[in-house]
């Protein structure tokens, strides 16, 4: 599993074993959610984010009305231990069981599971307004691969799989179908063909 012996580090076994029960229950490969953690928070339960404004803690860096609607609160959330705090991690995700296909599908739930069942056209943030997509992509800049002031679901999912490590991008699922995340320029032909996978939340 990516990161296994730095999760037990700071940890210990049981985060480990936990992490990959519930990629058990979801049907995901445990290195997919690994990936995510670190990247969202290090793998620091109180984790928080230090722009203004802004409410996401924790592991997958739940945002307040996230961690409300799983009968929390950020706050609660920062004093968890990391493997308290996957209870609430399952929670989040177990609504996208069965469509958590790939590495990009498991973060594309976390960042903006709205998109999930979006075509790769999809602009992330224009089911709101032309400013919320602005600030998606200032906030996102390195996702906004054209530069051109938006991020659609084909740039975001091409952006994390180029981003991802080898270990995770070409990783196969030993619980679910078997799929392996492509990356670069594989990645680009599949999302064209309009046969890559996605999902979507409120931007975590």
């Amino acid at each position: 599993m990516y990161l296994q012996e730095k999760a037990t580090n700071l940890h210990g076994s049981p985060f480990v074993i936990k992490v990959d029960a519930i990629a058990r229950a979801l049907k995901i490969n445990p290195s997919w959610l690994m990936r995510v953690m670190e990247s969202e928070s290090g793998l620091n339960p109180a984790a928080r984010n230090p722009a203004k404004n802004q409410t996401a803690t924790g592991l997958i860096q739940f945002v307040e009305s996230t961690a409300r609607a799983l009968g929390t609160s950020t706050f609660q959330l920062a004093q968890m231990s990391a493997a308290r705090q996957l209870d609430y991690v399952f929670a989040y995700y177990k609504r996208f069981a069965g469509q958590l296909n790939s590495f990009a599908d498991l973060y594309l739930a976390t960042f903006y599971p709205l998109a999930l069942k979006k075509p790769a056209s999809f602009v992330l943030g224009s089911e709101k307004s032309p400013a919320r997509i602005k600030e998606i992509a200032k906030a996102n800049a390195g996702v906004d691969l054209d530069k051109s002031g938006s991020i659609t679901k084909f740039e975001f999912l091409a952006a994390i799989n180029d981003k991802a490590p080898a270990a995770v991008q070409a990783h196969q699922n030993p619980y679910g179908s078997n799929l392996v995340a492509l990356s670069g320029a594989a990645a680009l032909i599949f999302l064209a063909a309009g046969t890559w996978f996605a999902k979507t939340q409120n931007l975590i």
